[in-house]
């Protein structure tokens, strides 16, 4: 079989191209001439596919600790799956608990989170021990500074129906200050 990549004594390497089911059959001759045979099948999962979850971002405004809700980043990790279904998400603070798939986050809903920390997830397919791993960043923002701006005022046109149009972005430099408007 053209999978078959390299064979050692009882050691056989194979690499199947594609997934599905693939079944070899193992010929062995005794000393005596009679030849035995053993079938042996091996299930070949689809990749793993999962998309590089987004930073997450809080503000840090507040009483500590500030919360993080991990499982933001679930739909975005598995937006290219075709069966999202078939896998289970985990958050790990180290790479090793993710590849061990050992201390997984307890409540990835609430998680008390430190600025700049690295979190790892675990994709991982429900009927196998196949999995990817993954990481994001969890950041703490400080609040924006909302500086005082000056009252806007028209007169009223001549129907004096005492409703008018105002334009409130023409604020939003002063009310940022030196802060960077891309940010805001």
């Amino acid at each position: 079989d053209p999978s078959i990549t390299n064979t050692t004594g009882n050691t056989i390497t194979v690499q199947p191209a594609t997934a599905g089911q693939h079944c070899y059959t193992y010929r062995v001759t005794d000393d005596f001439g009679c030849e035995y045979t053993e079938q042996v099948c091996i299930d070949v999962l689809p990749e793993v596919l999962n998309d590089q979850p987004n930073d997450l971002f809080e503000c840090l405004a507040g009483t500590p600790p500030i919360l993080f809700d991990l499982t933001e980043n679930d739909a975005v990790i598995l937006a290219s799956n075709p069966n999202p279904a078939d896998f289970i998400i985990t958050y790990h603070e180290t790479q090793a608990d993710a590849d061990a798939d050992t201390n997984a986050i307890a409540n990835p809903t609430a998680y008390a989170g430190a600025d700049g920390q690295i979190i790892y997830v675990r994709i991982e397919y429900l009927a196998s021990d196949c999995y990817e791993t993954s990481t994001f960043t969890l950041n703490l923002t400080p609040p924006p500074v909302i500086n005082p701006a000056p009252d806007l005022e028209v007169c009223d046109d001549a129907t004096n129906d005492g409703v008018e149009e105002f334009d409130l972005t023409t604020q939003d430099l002063i009310i940022l200050g030196v802060q960077d408007p891309a940010a805001y």
